[in-house]
């Protein structure tokens, strides 16, 4: 992510893909910490298109200072475990 400043509102992208030969449901876990709820995705869920991608917006505001690191889980469907995505 880099520096931010508090209280300003940031956007990023992420791109999920999908190396299978079938679409690829997922849903966002909602998260229960404190710097998660500063972070917004959208879409929360859709579906992934079989050897394609989907980009995802995420936005964040923080009123805090300090280094962070947060886990965010996602629901894929035929996916025994949820997916990980760490922001730094």
């Amino acid at each position: 992510m880099g520096g931010v400043l508090v209280g300003e509102a940031y956007s990023y992208e992420a791109i999920l893909v999908n190396t299978g030969a079938i679409n690829a449901p997922f849903k966002l876990i909602p998260p229960t910490t404190a710097h998660g709820s500063c972070f917004t995705f959208q879409p929360q869920q859709g579906i992934v298109p079989r050897n394609g991608i989907l980009p995802i917006q995420i936005f964040f505001s923080s009123s805090t200072l300090g280094e962070f690191e947060e886990e965010f889980h996602f629901n894929v469907a035929e996916c025994p475990k949820p997916v990980t995505l760490t922001i730094r």
